[in-house]
């Protein structure tokens, strides 16, 4: 597994850490510069890695925590917005008591 970024030009605009433990795959660090937020670039590094998991036959995990980014002061989405977000990528919570830990 690699990580996975995109690009323009020569500006990393998004990108997401990926780790693997035996036949899971974990998401973190999922981040997009403020400036390119709303272009789908999140979506579509998060696709390609469930398509590379699909293929692999591993389930993926995150843990869907909003946060603010750059010491706060580009805020990023509410937490509602976020699993919203992360469900339309087919993701769904899976801890009763905690719903911000999801799976696919």
């Amino acid at each position: 597994m690699k990580d996975v970024y995109y690009t323009e030009g020569m500006e990393c605009v998004a990108y997401l850490l990926p780790a693997r433990e035996d036949n899971l795959w974990l998401l973190t660090g999922i981040r997009t510069t403020p400036k390119h937020r709303g272009r789908g670039h999140a979506s579509k590094l998060i696709r390609e890695i469930l398509t590379d998991a699909d293929a692999e036959g591993v389930r993926v995990y995150l843990s869907a925590q909003a946060e603010t980014w750059d010491n706060q002061k580009f805020p990023g989405l509410s937490q509602t917005a976020l699993m919203a977000w992360y469900q339309r990528l087919g993701f769904s919570s899976f801890v009763p008591l905690d719903e911000t830990q999801m799976k696919r």
